[in-house]
Formats: structure tokens, sequence, C-alpha cells
């Protein structure tokens, strides 16, 4: 969600509202959410994010196998949050 809404262009005290409220006790997990709402990730992800503003649909696909490959289901759940925000934004009628 959190990375999401930053390739979305969502501001900054959007981001920091939904970091807020998803803070983790578990400092691996806190690390991330930061990162997230910062626009940070791993290269797999930035690739789809790219390729879902700009690419072409096998683009998309390829980066979608290339991302959910990462870990046993975190890059999968990654994919999953972009897909479902960016998904609900359009369908809310957001301008992306």
């Amino acid at each position: 969600l959190l990375l999401g809404m930053y390739a979305a262009g969502a501001p900054l005290l959007e981001r920091r509202r939904v970091y807020e409220a998803a803070r983790s006790s578990n400092a691996f997990s806190e690390s991330l959410l930061r990162c997230a709402a910062d626009g940070c990730c791993i290269a797999p992800a930035r690739s789809l994010i790219y390729a879902l503003f700009a690419g072409t649909e096998p683009d998309v696909a390829r980066h979608t196998v290339r991302l959910s490959a990462v870990g046993a289901s975190s890059g999968a759940d990654l994919a999953a949050g972009l897909y479902s925000f960016l998904a609900s934004s359009v369908s809310s009628g957001v301008p992306l």
C-alpha cells in the first residue's frame, strides 16, 4: 500500500498516516515500512512500478513474475499490494 501510494504520487502526509497506522514492533518490518513510505524498494518492485505506469502488457507480466520470485511470498505479496492499491485508486476515480 505505501509503495503504491508513493508511486501514485500520494502526498507525504497521507503516506505518513498510513505508515503510523501500520507501524510494527518488529525492527525489520518497521524498517521496510519506513522505506516504502519514502518510496524505497527493491529493483524488481521498481521495475514493476515503471512497467505498470509506462510499460506494455508483456513488460508488466515479466516484471510481475520477477517480483513474485522474491522470497517465499514477500515478492508476491508486494506485487499484490501494488495491484490492489492501483486498482482501487483507478476504480475510485483517484487520478494517477
